[in-house]
Formats: structure tokens, sequence, C-alpha cells
């Protein structure tokens, strides 16, 4: 389509330069009688458009032309002093007749040069306009990023994301589009350190890469200087390979565009091609805008999400969104015939800790306590922050007497674990419930009510124990 768009084009250019020529021989052939030689000036009609659609060259041509034509016109019509007319009497003419091309060719050279520019950015704009557009589809920053790369990828860019780590004044590689190839090799030369694992310190940063002193888009020109800025403490030689690795074209540029979003410093985005040129950096400092206001809205809406899910400070679930988990997987365990155990876990005096300690040594422990939980359960169980002190765990195809030992497992290792607070050491057990097995009798509330029920069978029983609760037990 553009071929043939293309195409049409020049032969318009042609045809214009053709009907010009076309008027300039008529009307000096009708005026010539009339005014004299000084119908030649007509000349500079086609010389015009030549140089318009031609170039210089075309102008140059068209006024030979021109030129050429007019002396035979003069000399067939018995002017026999038709060369001296050019040469002697209109010598200025005619050197203006030639000079006009190189003017006009020349302004339209830095026209096409200028369009070329504006062409080439439209076309950009339009292209990471819907790279940008793609990005949106996602809110989680991560695969924000991915989508950005493939995309970017069809363009002939390469990408490269360095963030800061949430709370600190440390960068890390967050994104590359590097060939995984490369990124495999550069982690050999790094003695198997992922490339993720790097850590760089913004305030040892170049001048021209520290977001706090300068955050403007520019190109970077020094390969290895750039690439040194962002793994501190490898060889100069290291550093040549890794360049040398990644293959940039002899006369490609990086452009490096610092993330900002209502300014907070994300980061700087790096975009290198052999089709990058120097003119796109307003087009890239735009798209480097949308990419931070992107990838900001995602993590917020992330976070906001993990907020509705997850408990703030155990990390754990939310006693809502536990029971939408724990759900699905009895309905799952009633269809296929599985066990399934429910567990209540309550911390021992947990209110004398916050009395005696704190209450910020009591978040700790609750904190401390669901890490411990966690490294005993298997990543298909669930398990939730139930309320205060109080934890939920459903245990996916267990029945109870693994579901006991479990339980049992989880208050040795608490019991076993002193946790260390700003306060000291605090030493902590649990009580704890056990219910369930039998899907076919019981649903999913008669469990836990069961479970809360064995559970306050132990508290009764002194504390830091087990107790498993039977369906016969369920209260009317």
């Amino acid at each position: 389509m553009a071929k043939h768009f293309l195409a049409q084009t020049k032969l318009r250019e042609r045809l214009y330069f053709a009907i010009s020529l076309g008027i300039f021989l008529i009307v000096f052939f009708y005026l010539e009688e009339r005014v004299g030689s000084s119908a030649t000036a007509l000349a500079i009609l086609p010389v015009f458009v030549g140089s318009w659609f031609f170039g210089v060259s075309g102008g140059l041509l068209a006024a030979s032309i021109s030129l050429m034509m007019s002396i035979m016109i003069l000399y067939f019509g018995s002017n026999t002093g038709s060369w001296a007319i050019f040469f002697q009497k209109g010598w200025v003419g005619t050197l203006s007749l030639f000079t006009i091309p190189i003017l006009v060719g020349y302004l339209k050279h830095l026209e096409g040069q200028y369009k070329e520019k504006i062409d080439r950015s439209n076309q950009l704009i339009y292209a990471l306009t819907h790279v940008a557009s793609q990005m949106k589809i996602s809110s989680d920053p991560d695969a924000v990023m991915d989508l950005m790369g493939k995309e970017l990828d069809i363009l002939g860019l390469k990408a490269l994301v360095t963030l800061f780590i949430p709370g600190s004044q440390e960068m890390e590689i967050r994104y590359t589009s590097l060939d995984p190839d490369i990124i495999k090799k550069f982690e050999r030369l790094a003695k198997n350190k992922k490339i993720g694992e790097f850590r760089i310190s913004a305030k040892d940063l170049p001048a021209d890469l520290n977001l706090a002193k300068n955050q403007h888009p520019m190109l970077l020109h020094n390969y290895e200087k750039a690439v040194s800025a962002l793994l501190p403490g490898f060889s100069t030689e290291i550093i040549r390979r890794i360049v040398s690795s990644i293959k940039f074209a002899e006369k490609a540029l990086i452009g490096h565009f610092p993330l900002i979003y209502k300014e907070i410093n994300l980061g700087f985005l790096w975009l290198w091609g052999e089709n990058l040129q120097e003119e796109d950096l307003d087009a890239l400092s735009i798209f480097a805008t949308q990419v931070a206001s992107t990838l900001e809205n995602a993590r917020l809406f992330a976070e906001l999400q993990d907020l509705a899910l997850t408990d703030g400070l155990t990390k754990l679930y939310t006693r809502r969104h536990f029971f939408e988990l724990a759900y699905e997987e009895f309905y799952r365990a009633r269809r296929y015939g599985h066990p399934l155990s429910i567990l209540m876990l309550d911390l021992d005096y947990f209110k004398k800790i916050n009395d005696t300690y704190g209450h910020l040594a009591g978040d700790t422990v609750l904190e401390k306590t669901a890490d411990i939980c966690k490294t005993v359960l298997r990543t298909h169980d669930i398990i939730g922050r139930y309320g205060g002190e109080e934890f939920v765990i459903l245990l996916v195809e267990t029945n109870l007497s693994s579901a006991r030992n479990v339980a049992e497992r989880v208050n040795q290792l608490l019991a076993n674990t002193p946790i260390q607070t700003n306060k000291g050491a605090i030493h902590l057990t649990i009580s704890g419930g056990v219910a369930g097995d039998n899907v076919e009798e019981l649903n999913l509330i008669e469990m836990i009510e069961l479970a809360d029920q064995a559970l306050y069978a132990a508290k009764e029983a002194g504390r830091n124990n087990i107790q498993v609760a039977e369906p016969s037990l369920l209260s009317d």
C-alpha cells in the first residue's frame, strides 16, 4: 500500500513538471513576438516546480532544459543573437535561473527532513500509544512490563526497567527484554546470581543517572559506563563481555527515561535498538510518562486488591477471603470424596503478652506466629486470620489423625522458637482444635464450629494442647 502511494506521488510530481514546462513553452511562443526575449523570464516556472519536487538536481535540469528550449525557439525564430541574449545581455537572469534551484532545492531538502521527522514521530507515537493501551489491560506490574517488552519488540526496541525497592533508596532490575540466553550468560558471569537480585544504590549512581539530580531523558552513548552503573562491583573486563554479548550496533543509541509519577521517582526505563534515533527522544519521553503512570496504577491496584484479600499484619488471608477459598476446596473434596480437615489455633495468654510487653511486641508475635505456621503447611493448604490472635487452617485431603499431627507440629515448633521482639524474647504456646474429615456428613460451617468447640476444650484442659472434635459433639 505504501509503495503504491509512493508511486502515485512520483507520477503526480512528473506530471506537474511536464505541465509547468508546457505552460512555459506555450506562453513563451505567444509572448516572444510581443515582448521579445524577456519572455524567457517565464522559465522560472518549471525551474521552481522542478526544484521543489526533484531537489537541486531536478531544478538544475529544469533550468538547463528551459534555457536550451528558449535558445532554440529564439534561433528558429530568426533571432541570430539568441546565444548572446543569455550569455552577454542576460547573464544576470541566466545566473539567477541556475541559482534558484540551489536555494529552492535546499529549502525543499530541509522541508523533507522536517516532514520525515514529523512522520516518524507520528508513527512512533501511534505505535507507542498502542503499546500503552495494551499495557493498561493488566493490573499486575510485572505483567504490564512483560506486555510492554513484547509490544516494543515488534517495533525493534529492547527495554530494561529499573525500579526503587519500596521503602528504600536501592533499586533493582525488574524487567529486561534481553534474550534469555544472554541473561543466562550474564548470570553465569555473575557467579549464578540472578539478574533481579542485584541491588543498586541510588546515591552511588553517576550524576546523569541519579534521579535526585537529573530527571531529564537523555541518550547514553557510553555503553560500558551505563552498564557499569547498573552492575556495581563488576570488573571492566566482565562489563565489556556483557556489552559485547548484547551486541549493540556501533551507532546504536540507548535512551534513558526517568519514570516519574506525580513527582515520585519510580525508577527509569532504558530503550535501545538499531532504529532508535535522536529525534525519537520526545515521543519516547511521552511514552515513558505513560509507562510510569501505568506501572504505578497497577501497583496501587494490586496493593488495594492485596489489602482486600490478606491481613495487613500477618499477610494471611482475611476471614472473608479464607471462606471464599475454603468453600471451593470443600465442594471439590465432596465431589471427589476426599477428606478435609479444619484447624483452629489460638495463642495462649496473648492479652498478658500485650499488657506485659506492649502492643508492638504483640504485633510481632502475631506476625512471627503466622510465618511459623506457614513453614509447616503445604502450598495448597489455606490459612487465614480468623480474628484477634486466632488462626484458622484448612488442610486439603487430610484426615483427622494427620490434621492433629500437623497441629502438634505447629505447637511444638512455636514452643521451641522464642520470638524476638523489641522488648526481648517471648516464649509462646498455642491451644488448638481439629475437626472435619467426613465432608459427606458435615458442611464447612459445621466443621469450623466443631473445631472451635475443640479449641475451647483445649483451653479448658489447661492450654498448650490440641483437642480433636467428633461430629457427635456438634451442638443442636
